[in-house]
């Protein structure tokens, strides 16, 4: 599961191999994330749109 501070957005918990998550942004920034299983090992990206 993916979700980003404050709720922005939010993907469903899945185990199944090749799950994947899709999300449109309609503006340009840049858009952090965590791995909500792996916050305790510090798993976090971000996404940039230009």
């Amino acid at each position: 599961m993916f979700a980003a501070p404050g709720g922005a957005f939010e993907s469903q918990l899945s185990a199944e191999e090749g799950f994947t998550f899709e999300r449109t942004f309609s503006s340009t920034d840049t858009y952090t994330y965590v791995c909500t299983p792996h916050r305790t090992l510090g798993m976090k990206g971000a996404v940039v749109v230009e």
